[in-house]
């Protein structure tokens, strides 16, 4: 049973990131400079969702932690996860609330962007004692959400140019 186990972590731990970094890759296909920058200074939005995405979800898990005993790994594991945005799921949100995806991948970079500001500082004051690498977790955020977003929009912006010297109009 072990070596099962072995096997599914091994392929998730595999595939995961290369199907994350292709979601990823896929918005910035779709989507433009221009798309982003419409919804970037809508500060009161995105200050609501910080405040959901932070500050509420935190005290969600602090009180669900208070009434169910879970051994302390666990316990650090779901602070941790509470701790930061869920945010390649915001674009998926989006889509299904028929919104623009441009504001669900702008959230997204905002809320990858907070996350990695906010954890170094907040887990340390919550977990006393835990070493907190946040330029690594900052690292790691943009390499996997942030990069392959706008690594598409280059690469549309690149084909959108070069599909223009070929048309006959």
């Amino acid at each position: 049973m072990s070596e099962i186990l072995n096997v599914i972590g091994l392929v998730g731990n595999s595939v995961l990131p290369i199907f994350v970094f292709l979601t990823m890759f896929n918005v910035g296909l779709t989507q433009t400079m221009e798309d982003f920058s419409q919804h970037f200074f809508e500060w009161r939005f995105y200050l609501r969702m910080l405040f959901v995405n932070f500050l509420i979800s935190s005290l969600v898990m602090w009180l669900l932690l208070q009434v169910f005993s879970l051994s302390r790994p666990l316990e650090i594991g779901l602070i941790i996860f509470s701790m930061a945005a869920g945010a390649p799921f915001v674009i998926k949100l989006t889509q299904y609330s028929e919104h623009d995806v441009a504001l669900g991948a702008t959230l997204m970079v905002v809320l990858v962007l907070f996350t990695s500001a906010f954890i170094p500082v907040a887990l340390p004051l919550i977990l006393p004692g835990i070493d907190i690498d946040g330029w690594g977790i900052f690292i790691s955020l943009v390499r996997q959400l942030v990069l392959p977003v706008f690594l598409g929009m280059v690469l549309k912006r690149l084909l959108q140019g070069s599909l223009k010297k070929f048309s006959l109009g």
